[in-house]
């Protein structure tokens, strides 16, 4: 054996164990007799992103590549691009490790990881079932499909694989909170709560699972639980507005003004997948229908622009079209635009908050908002933006849940519920008059109707 493969056994053995600087070391040493070693870059770039240097990482492995093509450097390439947030990049990478190794399980399960962080979930599956198809023990790829499974809202496979993973590696706190997630979903709080203890007795500080714990005990009306669960994810550095708001919720600390924007966003990057499946096909949802309904019915003309407030996937969509020239889509969750997106709707779709959006808009004449206001209880900061915003005698059709015979309340379910007299009196406050109100169904909850109302209002000169 000569002294360059001597040295490269030597680095490679510190490497597997962890010691990254001393394998550099060595890896250099081979460099500076031999400068195009591909194993010895191509090392260095692996060695480099696992101490946390990813752009080190790709200039090492391109290195390696300008020596000769490997599908096992491309794949190492695509990794490290991920940690750097270039995901295309990454996807590309990939993708050239499998044009030169088809048969490259760990380059399929990457290869699905940068499409599920592109949004694209059905490719990403694909990609997982080649990858357990070539290597049927590999834990990581049966736990990404199940992953997006459960994203798009299909927790039965999705239960499957995380059961399947975990079969393989059952010391990952990750999954047994994921299984423990999708079982909440299938309505199951007591083997949900089984599997979120299995996730904390192997990481007692595991945030997500704390307060998916949380949910559970809720479920299972175990309140006071629920509200120590709630704390100790907070305390283990979960998103301190999003827990004090599920607090607030269990009646434990005063209601907000709105639910906090990383709690809204997050619940519907979560819900997208299969958003319009539970609302239309489960709750029997209808107020877009509805909202239309009552706009028709006050002969709503064509606008040059409009807005969808909170569009969601964009149930809206295809009836507001007709009645403008320009229809824009406003919502917090980017996973939910990429489905409104689909629709072919809109023509523009923008992530924000909305009374920031609406500070920057001029000369809208239609606004809609279909189950918007369960997210917001006080309404001045958005009757005022809307107000900001419109054209003279511009009109604004929306929907509230019905609640308190004054002002407006957070329930546990964590939505707001407005009265009537609240609603009349801030609209008027802010120079809106009422065209139309009537109560309506707005969905189901576990078979009950939820009753709420429907408005429409005019801007008028104060």
């Amino acid at each position: 054996m000569n002294a360059i493969s001597t040295l490269l056994q030597q680095a490679l053995a510190l490497h597997q164990r962890g010691k990254f600087v001393d394998a550099i070391d060595l890896y250099a040493l081979v460099l500076a007799r031999e400068p195009e070693n591909f194993d010895a870059l191509h090392l260095m770039g692996v060695a480099e992103r696992q101490r946390g240097h990813p752009q080190a990482a790709v200039n090492w492995i391109d290195a390696a590549l300008d020596v000769r093509e490997e599908a096992i450097a491309h794949c190492n390439r695509g990794v490290a691009l991920q940690d750097l947030g270039r995901t295309e990049e990454a996807l590309a990478a990939f993708s050239r490790a499998l044009e030169l190794k088809r048969d490259y399980a760990m380059a399929w399960s990457n290869h699905g990881n940068a499409l599920h962080k592109l949004g694209r979930e059905r490719e990403a599956l694909d990609s997982y079932a080649r990858a357990v198809a070539l290597q049927p023990d590999y834990a990581e790829a049966w736990a990404n499909q199940g992953i997006v499974l459960h994203q798009l809202g299909a927790f039965e496979e999705a239960l499957a694989c995380f059961g399947r993973s975990l079969a393989l590696k059952p010391q990952q706190d990750g999954i047994w909170t994921r299984q423990g997630m999708s079982l909440l979903r299938l309505q199951d709080p007591a083997a949900a709560l089984a599997s979120l203890d299995r996730a904390l007795d192997l990481r007692p500080d595991a945030a997500d699972a704390l307060r998916a714990r949380g949910n559970a005990l809720r479920a299972l009306g175990r309140r006071e639980e629920a509200v120590a669960s709630y704390r100790a994810a907070r305390a283990a550095g979960a998103v301190a507005d999003d827990i004090d708001f599920l607090l607030a919720s269990l009646g434990e600390m005063a209601a907000p003004a709105a639910a906090p924007a990383s709690y809204v966003s997050q619940l519907f990057d979560q819900y997208a997948g299969h958003f319009d499946q539970h609302l239309q096909g489960q709750l029997a949802y209808a107020t877009p229908q509805q909202l239309e309904a009552m706009l028709q019915a006050a002969g709503q003309g064509r606008v040059a622009r409009a807005a969808d407030l909170g569009c969601g996937t964009g149930l809206c969509g295809p009836w507001l079209r007709p009645l403008a020239d320009e229809l824009i889509g406003v919502d917090l969750s980017a996973r939910m635009l990429a489905q409104a997106d689909a629709r072919g709707c809109y023509d523009r779709l923008d992530c924000a908050e909305l009374v920031d959006w609406l500070g920057d808009q001029s000369e809208l004449g239609l606004l809609v908002a279909a189950d918007v206001f369960v997210y917001l209880g006080a309404l001045d900061g958005l009757f005022a933006a809307c107000r900001w915003a419109c054209l003279p005698s511009a009109r604004f059709a929306f929907s509230v849940e019905s609640g308190p015979a004054q002002g407006y309340r957070l329930g546990e379910n964590g939505r707001y519920a407005h009265s009537e007299a609240y609603v009349a009196a801030t609209a008027a406050q802010h120079g809106w008059r009422v065209l139309t109100q009537q109560e309506a169904v707005l969905r189901e909850e576990q078979g009950v109707p939820v009753i709420g109302h429907l408005w429409l209002l005019e801007k008028v000169l104060l």
